[in-house]
């Protein structure tokens, strides 16, 4: 290295809005309208820097991204109004409210008793069972309130990187290179909110107000979530080597490796070191042979650790002391959470035959085992509880801390009904394992119209990828069998990029395949098995100019054109009804589009 010469510095800038407004689930009886609204919106920037230092080439860049998601309920039902309001009487002779007699009318029995009528003013008697009128404006009005949550999630993040040649150092088949990276990231989530789940109906006054186990009914219905303000960093730094083994072999053209590694520390969840091993072989030409082995991680995000606390009524069956009774069913995230690890393993072939200029063609199978990993766990599964008593006497267990009991273990009548949980948990454990295998295949062909047929200007691109993944199966917890993911297994995604000029034409159609609803082989019937296979078509048009110096484009896209629905399904044996499986491979967004702008200073 002769000295510090910088060159060919390139400045790249970018920035996004994108502000969705849903206004959604109608529906109208009358004169009410109940109705969830929701507003979403993402920002990002990034800026970068590229250039040379003597021999070595390097980058930088920042970018900074934030979304905000908000969930209004302008008619969220107050259980404690609705309550009083359901308990109508005819008030007795003599009875005055605000000093107007009402003897004779129907009032709700807590607005007329002396000593509660101040906790219940305004309560309007409601009627759920009238066949020709409904519930009254003024009974609905009195029973909902207005509450809303807003979640921002915030990420800046900071990094470089350096790569080339080891300065002549290699082997006889060539030099060997390196690359040097190094990263920082900054993560925040806040949530703020007016209605707290941990808010609780107070029966005094309300003669249909119960408390089964001590537990008071939750004050609303829907829609609230309590407030969590947390944030934590991650830096990382990797090293990655490929070094050139054979060169102009029979079999081997050129041989070569790649090692990488990667130090992670996480102000949370604590360290992670990864390491990847690859080998790529072009026999000749035309024939190339790849292969991985790799040791993963994916660590847990800020809603994993902290998502907020929700509380509920519900029924238990406690094996442990035989009671049961109503308890208090609390969700939330876990800090404890460490990072999920996974072995995978590829092998692949490409093909670039010569006889079919600017045509490629690639296979590869892949095979993932994962374990540590995050998922649910809830004290009110049998089988979770079962792991819990096997660790008995000690209860060591880490499923025994997802029930909250008064009497604390060791003490006398730790197994009695007294010390029946008065919290159970529903909360993310690294208990799961999950297996995977399957085969991705790729067709690439570009070409001049002009080698084609003269007339037509401009260049033609079409892309076809195919994944077909068999195995897919998880162990939630251990000691029960693993089930497999019901979603679809063969995925097609074709592309077809027409450039002509400055303009660009592009088309996207993805087509799932159909996929079984059931998860295992036991008491699973489905009267119509399947779900039906999904195509949703994209297309964008773009139009590239300068500006400021620097290349811009302008893009129009309409996504999903034919507005197609994913396929309706049953959510679960214990809730009746149809919903659109909006979670892994589908969208159930709908068509909707977009006109932005993107360009580099």
């Amino acid at each position: 290295m002769t000295g510090p010469a910088v060159a060919a510095n390139t400045p790249v800038f970018s920035a996004a809005h994108y502000v969705n407004t849903v206004d959604g689930q109608h529906a109208s009886r009358g004169h009410n309208i109940y109705e969830t609204k929701g507003l979403d919106r993402n920002l990002s920037l990034t800026a970068g820097l590229t250039g040379k230092l003597a021999s070595l080439d390097w980058s930088a860049f920042y970018s900074h991204q934030e979304s905000r998601v908000t969930v209004n309920d302008p008619e969220n039902t107050n259980n404690a109004r609705y309550m009083a309001a359901q308990d109508a009487v005819i008030a007795p002779a003599g009875t005055a409210i605000n000093g107007v007699s009402v003897a004779g009318t129907i009032q709700c029995w807590s607005a007329i008793q002396p000593q509660f009528a101040a906790l219940y003013a305004g309560c309007v008697p409601i009627n759920t069972f009238d066949p020709n009128n409904g519930i009254s404006q003024s009974a609905y009005n009195y029973i909902k309130s207005d509450t809303f949550w807003t979640l921002t999630q915030q990420l800046d993040n900071i990094g470089g990187s350096i790569s080339g040649g080891l300065f002549g150092i290699g082997l006889p088949a060539g030099e060997i290179t390196a690359a040097l990276s190094a990263e920082m990231r900054w993560r925040t989530y806040d949530m703020q909110t007016n209605a707290l789940p941990t808010d609780f109906v107070n029966c005094t006054g309300l003669r249909l107000c119960t408390q089964n186990g001590g537990a008071a009914p939750a004050l609303w219905t829907q829609n609230v979530n309590a407030p969590v303000s947390v944030a934590d960093n991650v830096w990382e730094t990797a090293l990655e080597f490929n070094v050139p083994i054979l060169k102009d072999f029979p079999l081997a053209q050129d041989l070569n490796a790649d090692f990488a590694g990667r130090y992670t520390s996480y102000s949370i969840s604590g360290e992670a070191k990864t390491w990847k091993i690859g080998v790529n072989d072009r026999i000749n030409d035309a024939i190339r042979v790849r292969g991985t082995m790799s040791f993963d991680i994916r660590a847990p995000n800020l809603n994993d650790l902290f998502a907020p606390t929700g509380i509920s009524s519900t029924g238990f069956n406690d094996l442990l002391t035989t009671g049961n009774n109503s308890t208090q069913l609390v969700s939330k995230g876990n800090a404890t959470l460490t990072p999920e690890v996974a072995h995978t393993y590829t092998l692949g072939l490409v093909l670039t035959p010569d006889f079919i200029p600017g045509f490629s063609t690639s296979l590869d199978y892949y095979q993932t085992h994962m374990s540590n990993a995050i998922t649910n766990i809830s004290y009110q599964t049998p089988s979770i509880q079962q792991l819990c008593i096997a660790s008995a006497p000690t209860y060591s267990s880490p499923y025994c801390a997802l029930a909250v009991r008064p009497i604390a273990v060791g003490q006398p009548g730790y197994t009695s009904t007294a010390n029946f949980p008065t919290q159970v948990l529903s909360s993310p454990l690294n208990s799961a394992k999950v297996q995977m295998e399957g085969w991705n295949f790729e067709a690439d062909y570009s070409f001049d119209w002009s080698d084609v047929w003269s007339a037509i200007p401009g260049t033609m691109s079409l892309r076809h990828l195919v994944t077909y993944q068999p195995v897919l199966e998880n162990q939630g917890f251990p000691g029960i069998p693993f089930t497999w993911t019901n979603q679809p297994k063969t995925r097609m995604t074709s592309f077809i990029n027409y450039q002509v000029g400055d303009w660009g034409f592009n088309i996207q159609n993805q087509w799932l395949s159909g996929a079984k609803k059931a998860t295992g082989f036991a008491n699973q019937n489905y009267t119509t098995p399947r779900l039906h296979s999904v195509n949703v078509m994209d297309v964008s048009i773009n139009r590239r100019f300068d500006l400021w110096g620097g290349s811009s484009s302008l893009y129009f896209n309409v996504q999903n054109v034919g507005n197609t629905r994913a396929p309706l399904r049953g959510q679960n044996a214990s809730v009746p009804g149809l919903f659109y499986p909006v979670i892994g491979p589908y969208n159930d967004m709908g068509r909707y589009f977009t006109l932005g702008i993107r360009g580099n200073l």
